[in-house]
């Protein structure tokens, strides 16, 4: 696959609840937050994800949690803050101040059964 050029324009964190009403199927109770990302191509495609996590109280998310599912999803979104340079120490990184940085940052994405997906 070919690695493409991408810029983030947005990044924010918010509540599950903020989003839907209730937790969508699969989401485990343990996973109260949302990072959302959107981004755009070189080629002026849009591409967005989410990150499911609980942000603490000091800015920061725990990466190891009880359920296997929750501790997956944070192990996708601590992937995506080392492979990007944004956090060499995870664990010790404030997600909330951090974010206010990433607009303009250059990332790369991939086409993956006709959609772009960030590199991991």
């Amino acid at each position: 696959m070919e690695k493409i050029g991408a810029e983030i324009e947005d990044a924010r964190i918010q509540s599950v609840y903020d989003i839907w009403g209730k937790k969508p199927p699969g989401i485990r109770f343990c996973d109260t937050d949302v990072l959302t990302i959107a981004a755009k191509t070189d080629e002026s495609e849009e591409v967005k994800d989410t990150f499911f996590f609980s942000l603490k109280a000091d800015g920061t998310f725990a990466v190891n949690t009880a359920h296997r599912i929750s501790r997956l999803r944070r192990k996708r979104l601590a992937e995506f803050l080392r492979y990007y340079n944004i956090a060499d120490k995870v664990e010790e990184y404030n997600l909330r101040k951090g974010i206010e940085e990433w607009k303009g940052k250059k990332i790369e994405v991939v086409k993956s059964n006709g959609r772009y997906i960030f590199v991991q």
